[in-house]
């Protein structure tokens, strides 16, 4: 598996865990946590939102060091917002 195309990093994730944090008949919503190396997996949140489209995901990253951070979200299927600092982003 070429872990950069799935991932967008050079390993997939470790350190993964998951929390339901609410769930009723019209709405849930679930927190996945896991660390990815050097960069944040950007090409496995594009393929995972285009394959749900009906619902929105957000990814905060921070690097080690924090020499690159930020928030990005995906609605519709697509990435809405990129909000990345540092790096020369």
């Amino acid at each position: 598996m070429d872990e950069m195309a799935e991932w967008g990093c050079k390993w997939g994730a470790f350190e993964v865990t998951r929390e339901v944090l609410f769930a009723n008949e019209k709405d849930s919503s679930a927190d996945y946590s896991f660390k990815t190396p050097w960069t944040p997996a950007t090409e496995l949140l594009n393929r995972v939102a285009a394959s749900f489209s009906s619902l929105k995901f957000e990814l905060n990253f921070e690097t080690e060091n924090a020499e690159v951070k930020g928030r990005m979200v995906w609605a519709d299927g697509r990435k809405i917002f990129d909000e990345t600092r540092g790096g020369g982003a």
